[in-house]
């Protein structure tokens, strides 16, 4: 099953074919790992995540998580791109073309975000 499938973006993204829409932009504004599960278990109304997969993924290659606050942005026009033998598998970077002239507009307005990204960093502060 693909990761789109396993998330639910499957509604949201065509099938694989002969061309890859790029839809979304998203930001990192803070990037840290974490070494408390109780702080793993705080973060869940910010990310999509099973409980199930979090535990997982904390004991993976020894106790901790990769966790990261990002802004996403929906780009204008959609950006597309001709699929690639090279996109396929399990890729956590690839390379790509330099993207064409774009607007982005924030998916957030600037009021809930920063309501979330307060969120994010007070349960990150309470370790």
């Amino acid at each position: 099953m693909s990761r789109s499938r396993k998330c639910g973006l499957h509604r949201l993204i065509p099938a694989p074919g002969n061309t890859i829409a790029i839809r979304w932009y998203a930001k990192v504004e803070r990037a840290l790992r974490i070494d408390s599960f109780e702080i793993a278990e705080a973060l869940a109304p910010l990310h999509i995540l099973s409980a199930g997969v979090v535990r997982e993924r904390f004991g993976y290659k020894g106790d901790g998580l990769n966790v990261a606050f990002v802004r996403v942005f929906e780009i204008s026009p959609v950006w597309v791109l001709q699929n690639e033998k090279r996109f396929g598998g399990c890729r956590s970077w690839i390379g790509l073309p330099p993207p064409p002239e774009m607007e982005m507009r924030p998916v957030l307005d600037d009021t809930a975000h920063a309501k979330l990204r307060a969120q994010f960093d007070r349960i990150l502060s309470s370790s």
